[in-house]
């Protein structure tokens, strides 16, 4: 009776227990078989408590996600997936959240690991969209906050386990509270050339996962519920970037190419481009040869086509942009479209929302001078650099007057 439903995850913990059979995995091999005994065992499996049973569970799968092991990690991530699929592990969904609960139980068993690829780091997000859209489909909104939370959690973890490892940001940067500060970052000299650390491409690999994830190409399977979660994931990163990480070409590059696109996209309403209207005079006799085009007053009579809730991780996701990389000259086009799509595209009724959260930027020194300061151009690297990974130098185009062209719409 019991086979039937404890299938996939004895499979994997039988998995875990033939990969460590050596020596060295003593202890991962003993907790691993205590995990089985539970399983087959239907007098156990019956008297056990659905978080005691958890709990043994979930040791042989921890001990081999912190093992360093790429054999091991597979299989604890294999055995992730099937105990996130075994129904008889679920409390009584009525019943009130305790901290035994399986999501905090979950948490528990990554967090404590030192490190992941990025890959691995992947998995652990997809795991975690899973286990909201199995509470969501049951319409448990409190499991389903539950499990956004640890999703949430999750990211920080690996973010800032991260962070902490770029020389000399550590200190600065686990906290959000204070706003980014980009022209310190600018105005420092570097040394010597240095690569993408290995922290940094790590950051950037889940980043740039979680983006392409939610380009329109991509979302042809995708759940819908589950796009407010991966954009919350973005913005969870972006908040938590390193402000070294500008000096960086292939950051840059993934800006403008990939996670423009997909917030223009999402700032839209593609069905009712035919509605769309320009007020804007491009033949005007007024307008001077050299002077920089804007981007337009064109308007929308439709709201964009995404939730409210999903469309606020968009504007924080804008705004930590105006913060990290705003002075930056090649990046002020990309800037001015979101901030147009933002504030002017949609009907004034819908237009609330993104005001309230420009204030957060508006309310800060940081924030004024991320978009009125003097613009800085990042050159590229030169052409014997090895994939755009040196730090590229930085130029400023002459004295200028405070740019509040990311206004002028």
């Amino acid at each position: 009776m019991i086979e039937s439903k404890t299938y996939a995850i004895k499979s994997a913990l039988d998995q875990i227990k033939k990969d460590s059979v050596s020596e060295k995995w003593q202890f991962l091999l003993l907790s691993t078989s205590e995990a089985i005994g539970i399983l087959e065992n239907e007098s156990l499996f019956h008297q056990l408590s659905k978080y005691k049973m958890r709990e043994m569970i979930l040791v042989p799968i921890q001990v081999s996600l912190e093992s360093r092991n790429a054999k091991l990690n597979a299989d604890a991530l294999t055995a992730l997936e099937a105990f996130i699929d075994s129904e008889f592990l679920y409390d009584d969904p009525k019943g009130p959240i305790a901290d035994t609960d399986l999501t905090f139980q979950f948490l528990d068993t990554i967090s404590p690991c030192t490190i992941f690829s990025d890959l691995i780091q992947t998995s652990f997000l997809k795991i975690c969209l899973d286990l909201n859209s199995k509470f969501v489909a049951t319409r448990n909104k409190e499991m389903a906050s539950v499990a956004q939370t640890t999703l949430v959690q999750t990211v920080e973890a690996f973010v800032t386990k991260n962070n902490a490892l770029i020389g000399g940001e550590a200190a600065e940067l686990n906290s959000r509270s204070s706003p980014k500060f980009v022209y310190d970052t600018i105005f420092e000299e570097s040394t010597k050339p240095s690569e993408l650390s290995d922290p940094q491409l790590q950051i950037l690999g889940v980043l740039k996962c979680l983006i392409e994830s939610v380009l329109p190409d991509n979302m042809a399977n995708l759940n819908k519920t589950a796009i407010p979660f991966y954009l919350q994931a973005i913005a969870t990163i972006v908040s938590l970037l390193p402000i070294s990480m500008i000096k960086q070409r292939v950051f840059l590059n993934i800006l403008w190419q990939r996670m423009c696109p997909m917030l223009m996209w999402f700032l839209s309403n593609p069905k009712q481009e035919k509605t769309i209207t320009s007020t804007s005079d491009l033949q005007s006799p007024t307008r001077q040869s050299g002077e920089k085009q804007t981007m337009g007053t064109a308007s929308s009579v439709a709201p964009p086509t995404l939730l409210p809730e999903g469309l606020k991780f968009v504007y924080d996701i804008v705004i930590d942009l105006a913060f990290l990389v705003g002075p930056i000259c090649e990046l002020r086009p990309m800037l001015e479209s979101l901030f147009h799509k933002m504030l002017l595209y949609p009907p004034p009724t819908f237009r609330q929302n993104a005001l309230n959260t420009v204030c957060r930027l508006l309310s800060t020194p940081e924030g004024l001078l991320s978009i009125t300061g003097p613009l800085v151009f990042m050159s590229s690297p030169s052409e014997n650099s090895d994939d755009c990974f040196e730090p590229p130098p930085v130029e400023f185009s002459g004295p200028q007057m405070p740019d509040f062209r990311i206004f002028n719409m």
